[in-house]
């Protein structure tokens, strides 16, 4: 749905704090003037679908933020033969973080934040229905949001959280660049400016969004996906309440085909398209795995043993004893073999729709209830946190949780639930760092220390290079 094909095309700059032309990002290789190019809906919208095809990208969720984040902490590790696949995530070197060293992070998502700006500046141009408009205004802001606070738990602490003091974010970019000449140097603003700018994107983009954008289900931003992705920046700045309550609005403004899974259709859920319990789902299409792509970088290939795939990454043994006895999360899992070492793999990317081919749900209503419990246990609003828990263990085939759990070791089985519920889904890591923890690491590699500089990952150093007023992170 969401390959790139534009009816016309404009300069996509690397924007990332450089006004050197050696950084142009041209997608495709024309350009024309903007006024030009954005003057008609059809021109917008193909923008706008460029936006989720920067979020499927194998550098983005469609792999690296899915895996990479579960290597770098305890719940996956590499395999036997691996691929040269997250050999170095394993043990946390410096250089190997959640981006891929060759194609970092930053350098994918600044010009689709250029591109979103462009949508936000030349949306009221264009002769069409207003709640069309509204519509793509909406999935801009939502999808802008999305890449800023995704680079800022990669490249930044979280507000509160600096380690010795350094609170650098990103740099914040609201104005479009046609131009690479018309770009100037800029540092990267605190971290508590960039989230109020992530927040300001995903109020506007509650109020833009209607409940599904017709004909795309939660394959496109809607009114839930935006409550719910609000609900988790809150989370990341220890906002309780505000994060009580968006995840309440996410789950009120949800779309009718989303609901939690049972027990009894848990591990099915995930070899169906949408998933179930999706409030935002990327939707990838045959061709995006047509080359050696889907064997060499597709989730399926890399995290289950296929015949042909890579199987780079296995399930740790300690997630796997995580897991309470009857579980039916732990059915989600396979043994296999692995250098005469029985081991497990993961089922949450079976290749549903073909040969190493499958959708990524980045927003599952479970997590919005994690998020929701996780705030009102904070609040010490005990019950309320104990009724979400129990609603998704009930459904895993667990029991409720005890009304005599409160407290810290209510906040612990929040965070198990979490490990358990998404894993493989680019949250360990995160779930430390958050909270200012050591990040555990499976035996016998020793924990990485908040405080060590690899927590954070570098800025690709052409850009601190060309532009001066960037601060590179600590250590590199």
């Amino acid at each position: 749905m969401y390959k790139k094909i534009f009816t016309v095309s404009i300069v996509s700059l690397v924007l990332a704090g450089t006004a050197c032309k050696d950084t142009l990002d041209i997608q495709p290789k024309q350009s024309l003037d903007a006024s030009t190019a954005l003057s008609d809906f059809s021109s917008v919208n193909a923008l706008s679908i460029s936006l989720y095809s920067r979020a499927q990208s194998f550098n983005y969720y469609g792999q690296r933020m899915m895996i990479a984040p579960e290597v770098l902490a305890d719940n996956y590790t590499t395999t036997a033969n691996p691929g040269g696949r997250y050999v170095n995530e394993r043990v946390n070197a410096p250089n190997s973080h959640i981006p891929d060293a060759g194609t970092p992070l930053w350098n994918l998502l600044y010009p689709g934040i250029n591109e979103a700006n462009f949508i936000i500046a030349n949306i009221d141009k264009v002769t069409a229905l207003q709640a069309d408009k509204d519509a793509l205004l909406g999935q801009a802001y939502f999808m802008r949001a999305l890449f800023y606070h995704d680079m800022a738990r990669v490249y930044a602490y979280e507000p509160g959280k600096a380690v010795a003091g350094f609170n650098e974010g990103l740099v914040i970019r609201t104005t479009p660049t046609d131009d690479v000449t018309k770009a100037e140097f800029l540092p990267r603003s605190p971290i508590a400016s960039v989230y109020a700018l992530i927040e300001g994107d995903l109020k506007l983009a509650t109020t833009l969004l209607p409940n599904a954008v017709a004909g795309a289900g939660v394959f496109k931003a809607s009114k839930g996906a935006a409550f719910a992705l609000l609900s988790r920046v809150y989370l990341y700045q220890n906002k309780w309440a505000e994060a009580e309550q968006a995840a309440t609005d996410a789950i009120t403004n949800k779309q009718s085909s989303t609901t939690l899974a049972t027990a009894a259709n848990y591990v099915a859920s995930f070899a169906s398209f949408p998933n179930r319990e999706s409030m935002f789902e990327l939707d990838y299409r045959p061709e995006q795995f047509s080359t050696v792509d889907g064997i060499n970088n597709s989730m399926n290939s890399l995290t289950q043993r296929t015949v042909g795939g890579v199987f780079s990454v296995r399930a740790t043994s300690e997630l796997i004893n995580s897991f309470e006895p009857g579980d039916v999360r732990r059915t989600a899992f396979a043994e296999t073999v692995d250098n005469t070492v029985t081991v497990n793999f993961s089922l949450k990317f079976p290749a549903h729709k073909g040969n190493f081919f499958n959708n990524v749900a980045v927003i599952r209503i479970s997590e919005v209830y994690l998020i929701r419990a996780e705030a009102r246990a904070q609040q010490n609003k005990f019950l309320e946190a104990q009724a979400d828990l129990t609603t998704l263990r009930t459904n895993r085939g667990l029991a409720a949780v005890p009304v005599t759990t409160t407290g810290q070791p209510l906040l612990n089985l929040v965070f198990q639930e979490r490990r358990v519920e998404l894993n493989l889904e680019g949250h360990r890591f995160f779930d430390f760092k958050r909270r200012g923890l050591a990040i555990p690491k499976p035996a016998p590699i020793s924990s990485l220390p908040y405080e060590d500089f690899r927590v954070l990952a570098p800025l690709p150093n052409a850009q601190v290079i060309l532009n001066p007023l960037i601060k590179q992170n600590p250590g590199y």
